[in-house]
This record gives C-alpha cells, sequence and structure tokens, in this order.
C-alpha cells in the first residue's frame, strides 16, 4: 500500500511541473519570408538548412516557384524572427518581407504604444500602421488582457524597435 507521504510527493510534482511549464498560448507559430534570388532546388535546399536552425522552428516548407520559405513553430516554442534575415544571408541569397501568424496579449507601452507580448520567447511586438477602427479594438483587447491572434508584416520601426502591421487580429480567449 503506498503511504500519504507518497501521494503528496506525486502531487507536489504535478503542481510544479504545471507551474513551471512554458506557455503554449503565446509566440510566434508561423512565420513566411520572400526569398529574392531562389530559382531551383538545390537554392531551397541550402536555404532550408539555415532556416532549420533558427531557435524555434520545427519545420522549413520552400516554394521556389513563388520564393518563399515557410517556417512553423515547434510545439510550445516561439520562432525567433530576428534570425530569419541572417539565415537566408548566410545561405547567399537576398530575405524579402516576413509576414507571422503570432500569439499573445494586447497591452499598451509606457508612452501609450499598442504592443503585442509574445512570451514563447519574451518578445514585445510594437504593433503599428493601423486604421482607427482597428486601434480601437486593440485598445479594447489590452484593457481586458485578451490573448489574441494577429496576423501581419514584420518590419522595423522607429528607435529600432521591431513592429508588426496587423492584418487581422482576433481574438482566442474570452
Amino acid at each position: 500500500m503506498l503511504s500519504r507521504t507518497f501521494w503528496t510527493q506525486i502531487l507536489f510534482l504535478v503542481v510544479v511541473s504545471f507551474l513551471l511549464a512554458p506557455s503554449a498560448q503565446a509566440e510566434i507559430r508561423t512565420a513566411t519570408v520572400a526569398v529574392d534570388g531562389m530559382a531551383c532546388p538545390f537554392c531551397a535546399f541550402g536555404i532550408e538548412k539555415r532556416l532549420k536552425k533558427v531557435a524555434g522552428v520545427g519545420s522549413v516548407t520552400i516554394s521556389a516557384r513563388k520564393g518563399t520559405a515557410t517556417l512553423v513553430a515547434k510545439a510550445e516554442k516561439s520562432i525567433d524572427v530576428e534570425q530569419i534575415p541572417g539565415a537566408i544571408k548566410a545561405a547567399g541569397f537576398t530575405p524579402g518581407s516576413i509576414t507571422v501568424d503570432a500569439v499573445g496579449k494586447v497591452s499598451t507601452d509606457e508612452r501609450d504604444r499598442v504592443v503585442l507580448k509574445v512570451s514563447g520567447a519574451d518578445q514585445t511586438y510594437l504593433l503599428a500602421s493601423f486604421d482607427a477602427q482597428t486601434e480601437e479594438e486593440l485598445r479594447a483587447f489590452a484593457e481586458k488582457g485578451a490573448l489574441v491572434s494577429v496576423r501581419g508584416a514584420i518590419h522595423h520601426h522607429q528607435e529600432d524597435l521591431t513592429a508588426i502591421s496587423p492584418e487581422t487580429v482576433e481574438e482566442i480567449s474570452k
């Protein structure tokens, strides 16, 4: 018969494991990057090899016809989009625009700018270049601490901040 101490220890381990587990709800889930100069399967192989080394990447799909690479995150990980241009340059090509699907919490920073906090890699992205209606919606999400899915283009903003220009924003928790 198992002792009460044994079951207490098991319960303690389960609770600690749950509390220390990485957040699966906030991350850069996919990133699609345009690659200038990619024309053949050999080119695609070299790019794929480099992109698989980007932190958080689980798989890479290359379309030489479209000139794009799509990166999908490992389970419970976030893609480090800052590493993507360097990986493409290391393969001998020129990186183009990057579009991401990100999940995180919308909030405002110390300057009252709308930001997306992505905890999978402890990253914060400025949300920029949107219309008044989208800003109103984002600020409402920030007020209630909603978890949202954002799809948009990554770009560098003033003060060397990385920004996402949202194309779509959807609440995924209530």
